[in-house]
């Protein structure tokens, strides 16, 4: 994963020379958003989102990501090629499902990504076909499917 881009800067008024620094982070944030399977995976990794980057009277532009590899909470998961994701509002139930996830699955993320998020993914994960991941129901709380 590529590490984020960082500017350093030296105080040269400051009498006890310390220097300061900030880093820039690649951002994106999704207005209206749902998940994907990522066309590449990532270390077993496959579980992406995608999302429309502008509001509703801006110019659309979508944005597809690698697979998601951290979860700082619950609106913001980061992407394995270190881009920052931040998700508002709610998931799009139509584009999730369009793209093959359950409803099951998909009422898990419906306010982002859970804590257990990975679980999730790893049990909906049933191996992989020439068209990506063989997606499968998730077991219901007595352990049936």
């Amino acid at each position: 994963m590529a590490s984020p881009t960082c500017t350093r800067q030296s105080d040269k008024e400051n009498k006890d020379d310390t220097a300061s620094s900030s880093c820039f982070k690649k951002t994106v944030v999704l207005y209206d958003w749902w998940l994907i399977k990522a066309e590449k995976y990532f270390q077993g990794k496959w579980l992406a989102v995608a999302g429309n980057t502008s509001r509703e009277q801006q110019a659309l532009r979508v944005f597809t990501s690698a697979p998601i590899v951290k979860r700082y909470d619950v609106f913001s998961p980061e992407t394995a090629d270190g881009i920052y994701v931040f998700v508002k509002g709610f998931i799009n139930k139509l584009r999730t499902t369009a793209n093959g996830f359950t409803s099951e699955f998909f009422n898990h993320f419906w306010f982002g990504f859970p804590p257990n998020w990975e679980c999730f993914a790893v049990n909906f994960y049933d191996g992989e076909s020439a068209a990506g991941p063989v997606l499968r129901k998730l077991p219901n709380s007595n352990g049936l499917s």
